[in-house]
């Protein structure tokens, strides 16, 4: 598979991640309470897809983009510059307006918004954990062996440390742990992308993928089955990387997707923003408390998101080429 054609794929399967994290925030609201059967069940069935797919391939560009090479001064000032000060403007400036605008009050110290877990922020800041102890482990090999026992590592970290007096919130230091396995997985699929693209073997997962969501539709209602597909059990993470590597390989790119995935970043970062203006068009001026209206705020979000994601762009274009004429 060609660069390009990885990278649409890739981009694909963003959207559809980035999509499924819109939705579940969204169907959070009370307004749309008459569709809540069917919302928690969607909910419920793509839970071990959303995230984990992001996180999958966050490991998968860790390699390919070869962030091991990079200087240590490089890799954090990308990091820092790129994920740490957007969320905190971000963070920041939601902070900001809810005070303005009086939109309730804060229900801790507003340093804690900064380092503990906060809305839909949380996973940023566990990205950011994973990212920065894999490259230090990086640096000692890059072996499928050495590789092969950092999964087996990341997979003993996720049973043994929720339930031990390490286990902390903390940057969302638990988040961390819950996803490392699926970053480490990311960071694998190129060596057995091969394996795993094999016809047979990509019709088997499929297959299991098919079967296991049948299995959680059929059975929904019993607590108990909801409790053994939970995101953090064992049936919860083997499920979720059977997903996610399905859709790993099995190649296929919608366009539409693909740009939306491009943004999936910003999306997920603006997202608070977009879904509110989208709520006050849909909810609050047209009164659609429907799949219609749930359909709008998503569209509102992600096209608010990627707005202001290219206006910021610009402007830095611009402020930049000042810069140099100025020189």
């Amino acid at each position: 598979m060609i660069k390009k054609e990885i990278d649409l794929h890739a981009d694909t399967l963003r959207g559809i991640a980035i999509i499924l994290v819109l939705f579940v925030h969204i169907s959070a609201y009370g307004s749309f309470d008459n569709m809540r059967e069917e919302l928690n069940l969607i909910v419920y069935l793509f839970q071990n897809i959303r995230l984990p797919l992001f996180t999958v391939l966050s490991g998968f560009f860790f390699v390919k983009l070869r962030n091991r090479e990079l200087s240590k001064e490089k890799f954090f000032s990308k990091k820092i510059r790129n994920l740490l000060i957007p969320l905190y403007v971000v963070i920041s400036i939601e902070l900001i307006l809810s005070i303005v605008l009086n939109i309730g009050e804060a229900s801790a110290p507003i340093y804690r918004y900064f380092i503990y877990p906060f809305d839909h922020y949380w996973f940023i800041q566990a990205i950011l954990i994973i990212f920065t102890f894999h490259f230090f482990l990086s640096k000692i090999s890059n072996s499928l062996l050495f590789n092969a026992l950092i999964f087996i590592f990341a997979l003993a970290i996720f049973f043994i440390l929720p339930g031990s007096e390490y286990n902390t919130n903390f940057f969302s230091f638990s988040g961390a742990v819950y996803l490392y396995p699926y970053f480490v997985l990311g960071t694998l699929m190129p060596a057995i992308s091969n394996f795993v693209r094999n016809k047979n073997i990509s019709a088997l997962l499929l297959f299991i993928s098919l079967l296991l969501l049948a299995f959680q539709y059929a059975f929904h209602s019993n607590s108990d089955i909801n409790e053994l597909f939970h995101k953090r059990s064992i049936m919860g993470l083997v499920s979720g990387m059977i997903f996610t590597t399905t859709l790993f390989c099995i190649d296929f790119e919608v366009k539409m997707l693909a740009k939306i995935g491009k943004y999936s970043f910003p999306i997920y970062l603006y997202q608070v923003f977009g879904n509110k203006l989208g709520y006050i068009v849909a909810i609050g001026l047209l009164g659609l408390n429907s799949w219609l209206g749930m359909v709008l705020i998503i569209i509102t979000s992600i096209t608010l998101s990627i707005a202001v994601e290219v206006a910021l762009k610009r402007a830095k274009n611009w402020l930049l080429t000042r810069d140099i004429r100025n020189l």
